[in-house]
């Protein structure tokens, strides 16, 4: 008697434990889908611009970004209108202009950082060649 006492309390135990994994793991999952998501590309097609754009479905607060491991407000050929807290909604893109010329190279590498509602922080680096 008292081993099948034994067995059933692991059993609840065990059954307890993946119950809560799932849980974590649909909980990550639905933040992961609400949460904002960047990606940024140089387009070059009429005027020399990054493009800052938001894929995801919350709003990127507190962007913060680096061309080459230079802080964007640092960066001579970058130019904004205001050097403030960059917001990008969801489904949306902010600009930012460049300067390119006599020489200048364009970015090899942009890094950006930012908040979103969901409380994550995101992150995203890659080369814009």
């Amino acid at each position: 008697m008292a081993y099948s006492n034994v067995l059933s309390t692991v059993a609840v135990t065990i059954s307890a434990g993946a119950l809560y994994v799932s849980w974590r793991a649909f909980r990550a999952t639905q933040q992961a889908a609400r949460a904002a998501a960047l990606r940024v590309h140089v387009d070059t097609d009429e005027w020399e611009e990054m493009v800052i754009e938001n894929v995801g479905q919350s709003t990127a607060r507190a962007v913060r970004g680096w061309v080459d491991g230079v802080p964007f407000d640092d960066v001579a050929y970058l130019f904004r209108h205001n050097s403030g807290e960059i917001v990008v909604g969801p489904h949306s893109s902010v600009s930012i202009g460049m300067a390119l010329h006599l020489g200048i190279k364009p970015p090899r590498l942009v890094r950006l950082e930012w908040e979103d509602d969901t409380g994550r922080r995101g992150e995203y680096e890659t080369s814009v060649t």
